[in-house]
């Protein structure tokens, strides 16, 4: 994924920045080559560069980083009903599918990375896995068998769908040698995720996906 370049400034609206606190008036928020760089009270922004692209937010409140978590892998490119299911092929339907599956996998991957130790694993079993991320937050990563789906929550906060169709997941938490598995939090190096994701009817299709990610502090 290419990050955008430079600066951007986006100011004159309140902060909602997701941590728990309350909103902050007066805000603003830097990004600083796709990355946010500064999200606070608009007195205390760092010195950017003159050509620095700015928004006026005009009174609005500002979410940095907000993401919309939920999302069903066989839909793109909606515009009528039809594109729902019936319009294109299903072995089209399918590629795009998997595709999209994958994301959901890659965003476990990418707040695994935000682990600092094994000791930071707070819940470990096959279906569901907590932690605290070095920032302070405590994230959930939970599979439900009945209802098909992978979720994930946030400082106790909203359950948000990451995705559906989730026919199988298993979590492993592998030891030093990243083959034997880890009977205590202490023990693990590896976190490794496997899921099928499945669906039947008029376009059916099935995908299997695996990542593992090695923890920081080994």
């Amino acid at each position: 994924m290419k990050l955008a370049s430079g600066y951007t400034v986006i100011a004159n609206g309140q902060l909602v920045d997701g941590n728990g606190g309350p909103p902050v008036k007066d805000a603003a928020v830097v990004v600083r080559d796709g990355k946010i760089a500064y999200a606070g009270p608009a007195v205390r922004v760092p010195e950017v560069p003159p050509d620095a692209r700015r928004i006026d937010a005009n009174g609005g409140t500002i979410l940095p980083g907000l993401v919309e978590a939920h999302f069903h892998p066989t839909y793109f490119n909606v515009a009528e009903l039809a594109d729902l299911d019936i319009k294109y092929p299903v072995e089209y339907v399918t590629l795009l599918a998997a595709a999209n599956a994958r994301l959901a996998l890659e965003r476990m991957l990418r707040d695994l990375r935000w682990v600092k130790s094994s000791s930071d694993l707070t819940t470990l079993t096959p279906s569901q896995l907590s932690f605290v991320d070095t920032g302070g937050n405590t994230v959930t990563f939970t599979y439900d068998s009945v209802a098909k789906t992978l979720s994930r929550q946030q400082n106790g906060g909203n359950i948000n769908i990451l995705a559906n169709n989730v026919s199988s997941f298993t979590l492993s938490y592998l030891a030093t040698d990243g083959q034997s598995t880890a009977t205590l939090a202490s023990q693990v190096l590896y976190v490794t995720i496997q899921m099928t994701i499945s669906t039947s009817g008029n376009q059916p299709y099935s995908a299997q996906y695996m990542g593992s990610v090695r923890l920081y502090n080994a």
